[in-house]
């Protein structure tokens, strides 16, 4: 898997480079039908070769700063969550 940096992305000044490279590995799973990612942060983390704490922290930051939106799949109805998903905002 590879993915791109758009310069739109690339040369904003509000996102750090580690904020910048998951945002487009991100984006890059939204160019199919689906239009859903939901890796895990351990997934992320062995990819980017970083934390699962410091991926929840770049993840929480596009959140704040209003580049993606977090959605959730609860276990039968209850509050244990049984998948994250990760959308663009427009």
């Amino acid at each position: 898997m590879h993915f791109v940096v758009h310069d739109y992305i690339m040369l904003n000044q509000e996102l750090t480079l580690q904020e910048k490279c998951l945002y487009s590995y991100v984006e890059g799973f939204h160019d199919n039908q689906e239009k859903t990612f939901y890796a895990s942060n351990k997934h992320l983390s062995k990819l980017f070769n970083l934390t699962p704490r410091r991926i929840s922290g770049i993840i929480s930051s596009l959140v704040n700063k209003g580049y993606i939106t977090l959605g959730y799949d609860y276990v039968n109805e209850s509050k244990e969550i049984k998948n994250r998903f990760i959308y663009l905002n427009d």
